[in-house]
């Protein structure tokens, strides 16, 4: 479920014999969304239409979510940053998740 998200663009629609086509692109510089009860707060974001036969986007989206996680071995639980990133294309989408906190830790 999606909620307040902001989305800008410029999408046009052409038929032609074989179909729908769809070229453009659409930008989301925040707003947030809803997966399994969890919310997500979306960063950035855009969607590209490149005029594929099929409706099939290019997908380009930065999202965060606030977790509580135990990040060192005996360590007590602590909210911890996961970014979650969403590419590919929609019917071949690929999925990163990078735990923010691990990433600031001053030992690496």
């Amino acid at each position: 479920m999606v909620r307040d998200v902001e989305i800008t663009g410029d999408v046009d629609v052409i038929k032609d014999v074989e179909g729908l086509r769809v070229y453009g692109s659409m930008q989301s510089r925040r707003g947030n969304y809803i997966l399994q009860n969890r919310r997500l707060r979306i960063e950035r974001g855009e969607i590209q239409f490149q005029g594929r036969p099929e409706v099939n986007p290019d997908l380009n989206i930065q999202a965060e979510t606030l977790v509580r996680a135990v990040v060192a071995e005996g360590g007590e639980a602590e909210s911890v940053t996961v970014r979650v990133t969403v590419g590919g294309t929609l019917s071949r989408i690929f999925l990163e998740f990078v735990l923010a906190s691990i990433l600031d830790l001053d030992c690496f």
